[in-house]
């Protein structure tokens, strides 16, 4: 999911105008003021990286989660994990990554 991360919003912008109902303006404004996010495209790339993430989660089966699973199981049970802090390490580097990216646009 951090690859798609990337690939999502690393790449470079397009300009696109979106119309929005008054009950949708009025919840992009009011998480602007909540001082959540700074700005509407703040917003609207936020709500669309949480309908990707459902979108994929929707897509795996239980079947499919049932083989990742297992995949992991047998992983760790040969040893092949990763370490906790690295993974985290590698995380917050790929979020201060993006959001220099973000801060440039």
């Amino acid at each position: 999911m951090v690859g798609l991360l990337n690939n999502v919003f690393l790449q470079p912008t397009v300009s696109m105008n979106v119309l929005l109902t008054p009950e949708l303006e009025q919840l992009v404004e009011e998480r602007i003021k909540a001082g959540k996010y700074s700005s509407a495209i703040e917003v609207i790339r936020e709500a669309l990286w949480l309908l990707e993430e459902r979108d994929y989660s929707d897509r795996l089966s239980q079947e499919e989660m049932r083989k990742e699973i297992a995949i992991g199981t047998e992983e760790l049970k040969r040893g092949e994990v990763a370490d906790g802090e690295e993974v985290f390490r590698e995380l917050y580097e790929n979020i201060r990554r993006f959001v220099a990216y973000r801060s440039q646009t």
